[in-house]
């Protein structure tokens, strides 16, 4: 979404838009993917559009491509098992769209000589709400590691 979008959506989440049609609004593709207890009004919430509008979308890509070699650092990169996060793009689109997002999990994985590559079964972009588990035993991973 670029800054009008969102700066539109924070208006209208404020108005109650989004509370009054709900998930009416969503891509086909998108709920069809999402777990029953997805907790999707989060993503509807006039703050969450407002900090995606205020914080640089790429801030975090550009970071980890600016540090480089990370040497011997533990290093776990968690990624989605279900690809819906492209659903909503037209079948080709999502398919280069996977594409490119897997070979940058893994050249990220590669800049540490330490690091694991994880596929979360069963869950698509918010890993966190559809596998802690994995999340959490990354966490005790990484914790324990010297």
């Amino acid at each position: 979404m670029n800054d009008f979008q969102l700066t539109l959506s924070a208006f209208m989440a404020r108005c109650g838009f989004f509370r009054l049609f709900g998930k009416a609004i969503l891509p086909a593709g998108f709920l069809k993917n999402l777990p029953p207890n997805y907790p999707w009004p989060f993503s509807f919430r006039p703050q969450t559009m407002e900090t995606m509008r205020d914080e640089d979308p790429l801030a975090s890509d550009k970071q980890v491509l600016a540090s480089g070699n990370l040497g011997d650092l533990p290093l776990i990169v968690i990624v989605h098992g279900n690809p819906s996060m492209f659903a909503p793009l037209p079948a080709e689109e999502a398919r280069r769209a996977e594409a490119n997002w897997q070979a940058a999990q893994k050249k990220l994985a590669a800049s540490s000589s330490n690091s694991q590559l994880i596929v979360a079964e069963r869950s698509g972009h918010a890993i966190p709400f559809d596998r802690p588990d994995v999340v959490i035993n990354a966490i005790q991973v990484l914790s324990a590691a010297p």
